[in-house]
């Protein structure tokens, strides 16, 4: 059954539910009318035992007045439930009072959310119809529970409003976890008329819940030079609360990245290289079989350090060993000499290394074709793989970073111990199995394979997962970038061994 079905079936649950409800209503008011009738008789009777006998009934009418209406307004209700359904439903859900009763056509008006900003009015105007709006949601994405036949869904301890949206924080259910409710983030995010949720955890037992009511990620932004001399975190692009999404290389880890043909990932990595190549401190370089990424550097970086094409695969190893051999002098003089464990300061005379094997598969499979009519010891595919197993396990505390770029990031691609390593990852569009195998504790249940281009999950170690949308840069400009750093004079950037 998917969403709008149990929406369907909430809201004509509730259509019976109300009628019962308001039918118990009316008899509550009318019993009033009865019994000011009564007062009226016995105001004009004269007779003690007809007196007696009418104001027995006028105090069980108020006693049962009160059972019937004031009690289960304090969430004391009866065993029947009418009353639990009309009143204490929503107030035990939403920890918020009865405000005030609602008209016959508020009342049969059930469904999801028609805006965000109902979790406000709820908080402030202790509405009835919101909150009954917000338990039909949490039931249609099966967020809620029914025990012993009456409903229970997550309470509402706070509610607040930003400009982004709305945020929640809700008392969770037994056995129920906040990932469990981040399963549900795409169904909340449709009940709810929100273009996103996110669900993150909150005190022992709570769950924060972000409604963002506008979408900040619908129009594309471009991307602007870096006015960083040294390395610094460079402006990517946009999270889904706009705010700056900013990747780090000094971090001691790698960037894995993944994602189908035409899903924005040469354009990402046109605004994170454009980045690099404007600082002093970084040198970029490695292998990319397309020959376009990493040609915009032809002239600017040392041609040892890089390999274009398919023409010569021989490059392909001979530049992973010049990396290999500069990360083992750095370990035996820079860092053995200083007593350091790992390099964190990086200069022109000694820069951040940025390896980028774009098309990783595709460069293992050419090599691994190649090699079918080679000998066992002459064979490249092995010896390219262990050189990049070294760099990956070795390379960070060497000032050495490498960013893996692949349509999908298969575990023949990088096995699982060097996988771990790559703490920088982003997704594009790609299949749900192929997002899991590079985001396995993402809890956000995000439809990967529906992004538009640009569109990405980002995971950083310590951080949560981030859906953004990155900044684009046109080829031209990343090129203009790129060389704009070496403006025709001097010999290309290289490194010391």
């Amino acid at each position: 059954m998917d969403t709008a079905e149990r929406q369907e079936k909430a809201r004509n649950d509730w259509k019976q539910r109300i009628w019962w409800a308001r039918a118990a209503v009316t008899i509550t008011r009318a019993w009033g009318i009865v019994a000011a009738a009564l007062c009226l008789i016995v105001a004009w009777s004269r007779s003690e035992w007809l007196g007696t006998v009418l104001w027995i009934l006028i105090a069980g009418g108020a006693v049962a007045a009160w059972i019937k209406y004031d009690r289960p307004r304090q969430q004391m209700t009866t065993s029947r439930g009418v009353d639990r359904v009309q009143v204490a439903w929503p107030e035990r859900a939403c920890g918020v009072g009865l405000g005030r009763w609602v008209n016959g056509a508020e009342a049969l008006r059930t469904g999801a959310l028609s805006r965000v900003t109902a979790f406000d009015v709820l908080t402030r105007q202790r509405s009835f119809s919101q909150a009954r709006e917000y338990a039909n949601a949490c039931f249609a994405c099966d967020v809620g529970d029914t025990r012993n036949r009456y409903p229970y869904v997550p309470q509402v301890l706070n509610a607040t409003e930003d400009t982004h949206g709305v945020q929640i924080t809700v008392r969770l259910l037994y056995g129920q976890t906040w990932q469990g409710v981040a399963n549900k983030a795409g169904e909340l995010a449709t009940a709810a008329g929100a273009p996103t949720v996110r669900v993150t955890a909150g005190e022992p037992g709570t769950a924060v819940i972000r409604f963002v009511a506008t979408d900040v990620l619908a129009t594309a932004r471009r991307s602007t030079d870096s006015e960083a001399a040294t390395v610094a975190p460079i402006i990517v692009g946009r999270d889904e609360l706009g705010a700056e999404v900013r990747f780090d290389l000094r971090a001691p880890w790698h960037v894995a990245a993944q994602g189908q043909a035409r899903s924005g990932k040469s354009t990402a990595l046109y605004t994170l290289l454009g980045g690099l190549a404007q600082m002093d401190s970084v040198l970029v370089g490695g292998v990319d079989p397309s020959g376009l990424l990493l040609g915009a550097f032809e002239g600017v970086t040392d041609p040892r350090l890089l390999a274009l094409g398919t023409s010569d695969l021989d490059a392909y190893l001979s530049v992973v060993d010049r990396y290999v051999e500069e990360m083992d002098r750095r370990i035996s003089e820079e860092l053995r000499s200083s007593g350091q464990d790992a390099l964190s300061e990086f200069s022109p005379s000694l820069p951040l290394l940025v390896v980028v094997l774009e098309e990783y598969a595709g460069a293992l499979r050419q090599l691994d074709a190649a090699d079918a009519e080679l000998k066992p010891a002459e064979r490249r595919g092995k010896k390219f793989r262990s050189r990049v197993e070294r760099l990956v396990a070795e390379g960070p505390k060497a000032g050495i970073r490498v960013v893996l770029l692949a349509q999908r990031m298969d575990a023949a691609i990088i096995g699982g111990s060097n996988r771990s390593n790559f703490g920088l990852r982003f997704s594009l569009r790609v299949d749900p199995e192929g997002f899991r195998m590079l985001h396995p504790t993402n809890e956000q249940g995000l439809d990967s394979f529906g992004f538009a281009p640009g569109y990405a999950v980002v995971s950083e170690p310590g951080e949560e997962d981030r859906l953004i949308r990155f900044d684009l840069t046109e080829y031209p400009e990343y090129v203009e970038r790129v060389r704009g750093r070496h403006n025709g004079s001097g010999a290309p950037h290289t490194v010391t061994a």
